[in-house]
């Protein structure tokens, strides 16, 4: 095996083994907009969306998952592309030097969690197309990091792999078509997602599982997506394919309200739209994390929901804002999820070894380690209670009492200072014989 900086195929790969550098490439941060309060509310609604969407920042958890994966790419190539001459030969051969199977690392996590988004980022941080000298006398070859396929517009095995065959006839060597394409590309990883799409019965998981097989004919590195109830249903399968499919695992689990990432997701987000988002990132990182569960997706749909309340009055977003937007009629399908997720989550984290009713899509069917477990069932309870306390204060209140709270709530947002700007005063300058004194003075103080 050639050492990494003389091997161009591994080489490329080589600046994203620093977890700086992954954070680095992975980090989007859209330009701040202001005066979203001055266009029409679809208007708004629409550009915070797609700011929102834009958005990426990466947590310490979603850079050790992609320096997994590009781990493995790396180490693909180390022991695959040995030489140039050693290329050449196979190149021509009946046979590229490929594994005959590769066992996938299946990567899940709740609806919502921002995998998809995770996968996509993968391929944008990996090296562009390329091309790699292989010799005199021979043209460059091509260098393709990645190869990625979502299943939502495949029915079959094959339509997995006949984008990569260059073509839309489906020939019975499909797959030996791909592994010397593959090969000769240098794709070093692959990955599949949205295969949930597929799911809705019991030969529908038969054909899934088909699928997935045929991908990791392939024998290159492989990442599929999967929701939980994916994973469930795939555990039913026979031994033989729970063993190929489900060997290895990668969870993508909500970060802590009391993390830093969390935090510093919430402020980047506030950075978008710094005029009209007036929460605080850190005092109120709880209640956020308490109205959305931790799901990515449904926490955006919050901050929107907040948007048109705040649009209609034409006051900034504060927690308050978000509160009731969490009760929004815009929110009612998240909400209900939320508090599913909530109770789902208690029940399964304290009752891990009955069998319990729960919906399959919020809860992870692995074992995780018993130190994770205890810390998403404190999660779970503290965002729980913090929930309950909200709606028995809120209950409690008379109706004179809630519509005193929000006259109060107004005539204090009113009444907040505004910082005001204090010109500085301006001194004469220096005259010559002030110089002259101050470098005699510092001279004499060296």
């Amino acid at each position: 095996m050639r050492a990494a900086a003389h091997n161009p195929w591994a080489a490329r790969f080589a600046p994203l083994l620093d977890q700086e550098e992954i954070r680095r490439r992975a980090a989007v941060f859209p330009q701040p907009m202001l005066g979203l309060f001055q266009l029409p509310v679809e208007v708004a609604y629409r550009r915070l969306e797609t700011a929102l969407q834009e958005l990426f920042y990466p947590s310490q958890q979603c850079v050790e998952l992609l320096s997994k994966w590009v781990g493995m790419a790396y180490a693909h190539c180390l022991e695959i592309y040995s030489d140039e001459k050693a290329f050449l030969q196979h190149i021509n051969a009946p046979e590229p030097p490929l594994p005959n199977f590769f066992f996938p690392h299946c990567f899940t996590g709740l609806p919502g969690t921002g995998k998809t988004k995770l996968l996509n980022t993968l391929h944008r941080i990996l090296p562009p197309p390329a091309e790699i000298v292989v010799g005199s006398g021979y043209p460059p070859v091509p260098s393709q990091s990645s190869w990625a396929i979502s299943i939502d517009t495949c029915t079959a095995p094959s339509d997995l792999l006949i984008p990569f065959a260059g073509g839309k006839e489906r020939p019975k060597n499909l797959t030996e078509i791909c592994r010397k394409l593959a090969y000769r590309n240098g794709v070093a990883i692959f990955t599949a997602d949205e295969f949930q799409h597929a799911t809705t019965s019991t030969s529908a998981n038969a054909q899934v599982t088909k699928m997935l097989m045929s991908v990791a004919y392939l024998g290159l590195p492989y990442v599929y997506g999967a929701n939980y109830s994916l994973v469930e249903r795939l555990m039913r399968r026979p031994h033989e394919d729970r063993q190929r499919l489900l060997a290895h695992f990668d969870v993508l689990l909500p970060d802590p309200p009391e993390s830093q990432d969390w935090s510093n997701m919430l402020a980047a987000q506030k950075g978008i739209a710094p005029d009209i988002f007036q929460f605080d990132p850190i005092e109120d990182a709880l209640v956020i994390h308490g109205c959305s569960a931790g799901c990515k997706r449904a926490e955006k749909h919050l901050l929107l929901a907040g948007l048109r309340i705040g649009h209609q009055r034409k006051r900034p977003v504060t927690i308050d804002v978000l509160r009731e937007a969490y009760s929004s009629q815009n929110y009612a399908s998240y909400r209900e999820e939320v508090e599913q997720l909530l109770q789902v989550s208690l029940e399964a984290w304290q009752h891990s070894g009955r069998k319990r009713r729960h919906r399959d899509d919020l809860k992870c069917p692995i074992d995780l380690p018993k130190e994770t477990q205890a810390m998403l069932l404190e999660q779970t309870a503290k965002l729980r209670k913090t929930q309950v306390a909200a709606k028995m204060q809120e209950s409690a209140m008379t109706p004179a009492e809630k519509a005193l709270l929000k006259t109060a709530e107004r005539q204090a947002r009113k009444k907040s200072p505004k910082l005001q700007a204090i010109p500085a005063k301006r001194k004469q300058p220096l005259t010559a014989e002030e110089l002259k004194n101050n470098s005699l003075w510092f001279k004499s103080k060296l």
